[in-house]
This record gives structure tokens, sequence and C-alpha cells, in this order.
């Protein structure tokens, strides 16, 4: 399994009360560079702020005098980095996905803090949270010790936002990691068998629940990449024989792990992101093991993103690996 690291918003800003600002709450709420995070309390937003600390620091601000209201929902999944985000309007449409129950909500509800409540509901004023009714499940401890929900309730959670290939993309990922929360504390791998367990904890008739157990049938082990995920979806979209993912290759006595791979008709798919053409070590690294590939007699095609968008380059690479195939 691929070992990955919670997300870091560390070092996370001061909470002040709006006296130790030296300014009045409306001249506090006129500076953009100043958020409010409940009644009389407010914090200067740093450069890598983003919408998953504000949640942070409300859950940071109340957990000792509300039995820890741990963060659930988009929020916990993107603190565990599990890959929940927005859907381009042409994956849906070419892998043949209805549209999330919620879709349209997704953008406000990624703005919005969402925390969890077990034996009973806060009913203090808590800077705009949405909050629910936890489904039970034990919570974890996450980033700056916060407790966030059991990752399978929090996708439960957000679902109704989520398109189905994202949630494939989670339930790949919560296969092939073994996630780190904190400096101390990980994650044991998670297997097809404890998310089942997990599933059948949530209430019985939960649509979401009901929505995330047909889709684990589509999850594959040892998927490394949501951009993996949505490459596979399509290669199978098109009626292709299912892939290894990131198969073990020796080669120059060294492993080797290929994305998406038909080992005995040696073909392969790479999918670089961004990083590779970002980082010039990387772009070098990944250029001189493709080539090694192919001098081994692999035939490798390197996809990107507009690969997968554009219809007629993905028309391309899908007749280039029917070839292959034949």
């Amino acid at each position: 399994m691929k070992a990955a690291r919670a997300l870091s918003l560390a070092p996370l800003p001061d909470v002040l009360p709006t006296a130790a600002w030296g300014l009045r709450a409306h001249q506090l709420s006129a500076d953009p560079t100043m958020a409010r995070l409940t009644r009389g309390y407010w914090f200067r937003k740093p450069e890598h702020y983003e919408p998953a600390m504000h949640t942070l620091l409300l859950h940071r601000h109340f957990r000792q005098g509300m039995s820890g209201l741990p963060i659930t929902g988009l929020h916990a999944l993107r603190l565990y980095n599990l890959p929940a985000g927005s859907t381009q309007h042409w994956v849906n449409t070419t892998l043949g996905h209805a549209p999330p129950p919620r879709g349209r909500a997704l953008a406000s509800a990624m703005t919005a803090p969402h925390l969890a409540w077990k034996y009973y509901r806060p009913t203090s004023e808590l800077g705009g949270a949405r909050l629910t009714k936890s489904y039970g499940l034990n919570p974890l401890v996450g980033p700056s010790g916060c407790a966030l929900t059991h990752p399978i309730e929090a996708l439960a959670v957000a679902a109704p936002y989520l398109s189905s290939w994202r949630i494939i993309a989670c339930l790949d990922y919560l296969l092939a990691h073994r996630m780190q929360v904190t400096e101390r504390i990980w994650l044991k791998p998670f297997d097809r068998e404890e998310i089942i367990r997990a599933l059948s904890l949530l209430p019985p008739r939960s649509r979401s629940a009901e929505r995330i157990a047909r889709l684990l049938s589509h999850a594959v082990e040892r998927t490394w990449s949501s951009a993996e995920t949505l490459t596979r979806l399509l290669v199978l979209k098109n009626g292709f024989p299912p892939p290894s993912m990131n198969p073990l290759v020796m080669l120059d006595g060294k492993e080797r792990f290929p994305d998406l791979a038909w080992t005995a008709k040696r073909t392969a798919l790479e999918y670089n992101s961004n990083d590779h053409a970002v980082d010039i070590r990387t772009y070098r690294d990944e250029n001189y093991r493709l080539e090694r590939f192919r001098e081994a007699g692999w035939k490798v095609r390197v996809l990107t993103w507009e690969d997968l968008k554009q219809p007629d380059r993905r028309a391309q690479w899908l007749g280039w690996l029917a070839e292959q195939l034949r």
C-alpha cells in the first residue's frame, strides 16, 4: 500500500476576540484579510488559507466545551486528503453517470463548516456551521489534533454533493493508501471488508450508504491517484479489459510501477500530472523511467488531462490502445 499524509494547514492563525484587534466588528468585517470565526472572534487569513481551515479553527475553538464536535462531510474528506471535489461536465457525460443529487450546491458546501454532534445538539452560535447528527462511527484524530468523523461516515455525508467517479476515486484512495493523520498516528490499511462493515453501521435506508456500496464494486486496489481512477473508468467504458493498476515490474533490478498496465501485452498507460511539468527532477526521472520501459519491450502511452478531456485526443489514444491489445 502507498503511504499518504493528511492535509496540513499548519501553522494555524491566532483566533482573538474583537477587542484584541483594536477595531469594531463592522471594521473587521470590511477587511478582506479578516475572517469571522464565530460571535466575537476573528482571525487573519494566512496565505495558505482555504475553507477547511475555518472548520478546523471552529472545531478547535469549541471542542473543549462541546464533546468534540468532530469535523465531517467535505471538509473531513479534505483534511484526510481524499480526492473529493468538483467534476467537470464532460466527465459525467462521457462515463454515462447521472449528476449527483446535490451537485449544484457543491461550491457552497465546500465553503461551509460542517460539524457532527453525537449526544446532544449544541445551541451555541457556531459561525454559520452546519450541524448534523453523527452516524456513530468512531471519530479519528486528524491534523492539529482535531477530531474527524470516520472516513466512510464523512464520505456518506458528502456523497450527495459528489459525482460517482469522485466517490470511486475516494474509495480507491482508501484501498490504496496507508494514511498518516498526525505525526505519530497512521490509519491502518482499509480493505473492502472493513469498508463494508462501516457501511453496515450507517442507517439501513441511507441512500448515500447504498450508493457508496454500489460504487465500491468499481473501486480497485493499488490505484494511486484520482486521475488513474478516471483513466481506468474511461478505458472500461470503451470496452477494454480491466488493466492492472500499478503492478510491480522489475527493470534494471529496480521495482517499477506503470499506472495502468496489461502485462501480458506489455502495454501501459501513464498519466502525467502537473507535478511532472513543474518539478524538473520529477520530469527527468519520469522520462528516464519511460524510456527504460520502452527499451525493455513495453509499449507506453503518456496521457495528460487534455488527453482525457478532449474527444478527438481521447479517441486517438483509445485507438492506439486497441491496436496494442488486439
